[in-house]
């Protein structure tokens, strides 16, 4: 590669300060070979240890999973626990007044971008996750008592510079985005000069040493027996039956010790089980892998989408296999009910949302595949109201309801009560805001969570009035099965 300043950024020192009048921000940009990196590669040259992300398209192609995003040395990190939150800039934390979702909201609002043609919808803004606590955000419910425990319920780094891969036309472009202000001349200048910075980094070789050979991965501890999960199973099927609520989604913990790099775990994992939504953190102490096979809810330009996903096989080992298993997905009365039920909340949820008359369904219970499960898939879209910003989108969407039951209050006590620990980031949502009022978030369910040398992560399924407990453990083992995998091969060779 060649310096950021023999390319050309665009806009021009001209042409930024026509369009930053006013103040307005204004993404600035370079271009690159397509061909010179990979994501993964990025990530690990301009990954700072302290914060960075890499959002990635596995599988998908256009429709699903276009960019990968990489990004590190946000320009303001957001951390929120229970009722309080934080912002960390410039090396300094300075607390909050107001609560997380009002004080998140002040912060997107105020970093709203213009658009420019011909850059991906997502080049700038805040990445992050929530975890399931962070509904009460949206419910009004009081945090609990252990909000302190653990990791934060909400993280959110402000971007400074993104790297996004175009998987379609086979183009990187690095972005950042300056303010015009009382000096837009100098904004432009340092905005290239971040832009070079980052360039700088993305030239400089990267050494992979030879795989070493690691430890064995131990047998993961489980927060149930299979016979204390059927008797919570059963006590779920009770709730169901005398019409508390519609269905459940119970999950079970799983921790296992991991010597592996973080890094290590992410890679295995795409290996093993590539989504659509892979993605890898670091936030400080602790790090988030996962690899997600479809979003939460996702606005871009005028369209809000929610993508549901319920009933579930493993991939067959043979064609023939693989057939079996695709009618009986198709077929199946549980997975059916499961999954209308959960298209039919997820037009509730939308419709809360948009313009009367704009909500409709999708590719409706079409069988989606990925690397080690099929899927029953369908897509609920509409126009977004003008007053509704992000949040209200996200909250409106948050938690899937794959991710908790239906309807979705209830089913959130219930599960505090009858899973006996707080499911933490599990369950939570992945992904960003860009600065265009537009979001893509995905569940956190298929998320590990790497800290103090161990790995940990949840395995679920729907608890309707006739699930019985051992086919509910069996989901359990079907959803585990692709994390535990990745981790096998990160335990196995190390870097």
């Amino acid at each position: 590669m060649t310096s950021g300043r023999e390319r050309p950024v665009t806009p021009g020192r001209d042409e930024f300060r026509a369009l930053a009048a006013g103040g307005r921000h204004v993404p600035v940009t370079c271009d690159l070979p397509g061909d010179h990196e990979t994501p993964v590669s990025a990530f690990r040259k301009l990954d700072d240890g302290v914060h960075a992300f890499l959002l990635e398209s596995l599988e998908g192609g256009e429709k699903w999973g276009r960019y990968s995003m990489v990004g590190s040395r946000p320009t303001l990190v957001f951390v929120a626990r229970g009722e309080h939150c934080e912002i960390l800039e410039d090396g300094v934390t300075r607390p909050c007044a107001g609560p997380p979702r009002d004080e998140l909201r002040a912060l997107l609002a105020a970093r709203q971008a213009i658009a420019l043609p011909g850059l991906p919808w997502f080049c700038g803004g805040a990445v992050g996750y929530l975890g399931c606590d962070a509904a009460r955000w949206f419910e009004g419910r009081p945090a609990q008592a252990a909000a302190g425990a653990g990791p934060p319920d909400a993280v959110f780094l402000f971007t400074g510079v993104v790297t996004v891969f175009d998987h379609v036309a086979h183009t990187v472009k690095v972005v950042t985005h300056a303010r015009g202000g009382s000096d837009p001349d100098a904004s432009w200048v340092a905005a290239v000069e971040r832009l070079d910075a980052e360039i700088a980094r993305l030239e400089a070789p990267l050494a992979w040493p030879a795989p070493k050979s690691g430890a064995p991965l131990g047998q993961p501890a489980s927060s149930f027996t299979p016979e204390q999960f059927g008797t919570v199973v059963e006590r779920a099927r009770a709730h169901v039956r005398a019409g508390e609520v519609l269905q459940l989604t119970l999950a079970r913990r799983l921790s296992v010790a991991l010597r592996a790099p973080a890094f290590e775990a992410y890679r295995a994992l795409r290996l093993t089980t590539p989504s659509p939504y892979g993605h890898f953190f670091r936030i400080g102490d602790f790090c988030l892998a996962g690899s997600a096979p479809g979003s939460l809810v996702r606005r871009t330009e005028d369209v809000i989408e929610a993508h549901v996903l319920a009933g579930a096989r493993p991939r067959g080992r043979t064609a023939e296999e693989e057939r079996r298993l695709e009618e009986e997905l198709r077929s199946g009365e549980r997975e059916r009910a499961a999954h209308a039920l959960g298209v039919d909340l997820a037009r509730s949820d939308v419709g809360g949302v948009a313009e009367p008359g704009t909500v409709d369904v999708s590719e409706w219970m079409e069988v989606e595949r990925h690397s080690q499960a099929m899927h029953l898939s369908s897509t609920v879209r509409g126009r977004p109201r003008p007053d509704a910003g992000p949040l209200d989108l996200l909250g409106a969407c948050f938690p899937a309801a794959g991710d908790c039951g239906a309807p979705r209050g209830r089913a959130l006590e219930l599960i505090e009560e009858l899973e006996a620990a707080p499911r933490g980031l599990h369950t939570g949502a992945v992904g960003y805001f860009d600065l265009r009022g537009g979001l893509e978030l995905c569940s956190s369910a298929h998320t590990l969570l790497l800290a103090d040398g161990r790995a940990d992560w949840s395995a679920a399924t729907v608890i309707t009035a006739d699930t019985g407990p051992e086919a509910a453990w069996r989901d359990t083992q079907d959803q585990a099965r692709g994390p535990g995998l990745a981790l096998q091969r990160a335990a196995g060779v190390g870097r």
